[in-house]
């Protein structure tokens, strides 16, 4: 039986499919529109409209191109509108129970991380979203909102904790997983500490 709820990918290329189809319909209507023109059967009014049109093909007709030879443009009204992606783990995350500071130290009580700092970030992380108290180590922050900058969030945890991260060798070995930003947090604090 087929899956009822479309992915992202599905939705995408459906969108395209329709974008594709209605240009194909619209070179034809314009093709047509000045055979009519130049056989006089329209009044010379339609030359506007047709221009406008034109327009739109210019537009459109390479990014028709680009998809069907499979680079396909990335296109978004973010932050007026928030991305699939982003829309769909922030209802994943908001149909989760919220995971107090103990449970979500069971992730790293092996890792020997402290669970104050474990809990010190968290609450750092609140600050941008409340929803941080649903996310595990797994999860992505970068999907919480399409527009959010990475260093400024780093920035954040900085301050916090009074540390500082390097652009050049730390910046690399970030995922935008929870888990990742807790461990390099630490590993940063006990650089701070020898």
């Amino acid at each position: 039986m087929a899956n009822s709820n479309p992915t992202p990918e599905n939705t995408q290329k459906r969108r395209y499919r329709i974008l594709i189809l209605i240009e194909g319909l619209l070179l034809g209507l314009t093709v047509m529109g000045f055979v009519a023109v130049g056989y006089g059967r329209v009044g010379h009014w339609i030359i506007w409209p047709l221009t406008l049109v034109v327009i739109w093909h210019v537009v459109v007709i390479p990014i028709c191109v680009m998809y069907l030879i499979g680079n396909p443009v990335v296109m978004s009204l973010s932050p007026l509108i928030p991305s699939a992606e982003s829309t769909a783990f922030r209802m994943r995350l908001s149909e989760r129970p919220a995971v107090g500071d103990a449970e979500f130290y069971g992730f790293f009580a092996e890792s020997g991380i402290p669970g104050e700092i474990v809990a010190r970030l968290r609450r750092c992380l609140l600050k941008l979203d409340p929803l941080i108290e649903r996310a595990t180590p797994d999860d992505n922050l970068c999907l919480l909102d399409d527009e959010l900058d990475f260093a400024c969030l780093l920035h954040l945890v900085e301050r916090e904790f009074g540390i500082k991260f390097a652009e050049k060798t730390d910046y690399k070995t970030i995922d935008g997983t929870l888990g990742n930003l807790l461990r390099l947090t630490y590993s940063k604090i006990q650089d701070s500490v020898r």
